[in-house]
């Protein structure tokens, strides 16, 4: 699968159009991008941000990074609580990405050993990293 088509980086919004790297997200269709609610959350008020600013780093072939601006779609902010339950949030685009998204996703429920790719841009990282694992067990 392409991943360029996908991946997305998320930055705190300014109007200069950079802020701070925030850490990823998965764009699904044209405009909604799913990630983690700690990743966009606020840290001077701890909700949800007003917007946030989108990136497409990895497509090839441009003169610059395409970036548009997203807000938190109502309802769909669960920052985390308890023991791993939550953390997840659903970002709605002000304009349609520039490609499509393939991602779908499938309800597996017993992955025990399957391994996985995760991907992120982690403070100081705004070229992205990969990691690999292998799931152990259910998760929250």
């Amino acid at each position: 699968m392409d991943h360029s088509s996908w991946r997305v980086r998320l930055r705190r919004w300014a109007a200069s159009g950079s802020g701070d790297v925030l850490g990823a997200g998965v764009l699904f269709g044209t405009d909604r991008v799913l990630t983690c609610a700690h990743v966009v959350r606020d840290p001077a008020t701890g909700r949800r941000p007003d917007r946030v600013q989108v990136e497409f780093p990895l497509l090839q072939g441009l003169t610059r990074t395409p970036r548009r601006t997203a807000t938190v779609e109502a309802g769909h902010w669960v920052p985390p609580f308890g023991k791993a339950q939550g953390d997840l949030a659903v970002l709605v685009l002000d304009e349609p990405a520039p490609v499509p998204s393939p991602v779908t996703l499938h309800r597996t429920l017993d992955y025990r050993g399957a391994l996985v790719l995760v991907d992120g841009f982690p403070e100081h990282q705004s070229g992205g990293q990969w990691l690999t694992g292998a799931c152990r067990g259910p998760g929250g």
